[in-house]
């Protein structure tokens, strides 16, 4: 009895581990304070090559482009989040506003784990468009 009670117990620790979302507090209080404008530099690349890199970066990622023209506009709905951006491509800098996220439908933050991950796959597209 003690055995099975332990693996239920542990079964929901792991059941609930896997639903729940990690987002900062700092994405909060970053959202309440307005400052919902990230700008990513130094890519060292054109600015056409960076978009492409951003457009194909978004799409390796999952988001769902709703627009490609200036800005680029893109959602991504996982779990309780809804994070919607706007990307403006100058030079090789890109300028994100991140106004509209919502965590549960009514609470504003700045999806700054998905940025992270983002800009990292842009950086790898910009890497790879560089090196052919």
């Amino acid at each position: 009895m003690k055995k099975l009670s332990a693996i239920l117990i542990a079964a929901f620790a792991l059941f609930a581990a896997a639903c729940s979302t990690i987002i900062s507090d700092e994405s909060y209080a970053m959202a309440t304070r307005g400052e919902t404008v990230q700008t990513y530099s130094g890519f060292g690349c054109s600015e056409s090559a960076l978009r492409n890199a951003t457009l194909l970066a978004l799409a390796e990622r999952g988001w769902i482009v709703t627009d490609t023209k200036d800005p680029i506009k893109a959602r991504l709905s996982e779990l309780r989040q809804e994070a919607r951006i706007s990307i403006k491509v100058k030079g090789d800098t890109l300028v994100v506003d991140t106004k509209g996220s919502l965590v549960d439908g009514n609470k504003a933050y700045v999806p700054l784990r998905y940025l992270n991950y983002l800009m990292s796959s842009v950086r790898k597209n910009v890497l790879r468009a560089n090196a052919n």
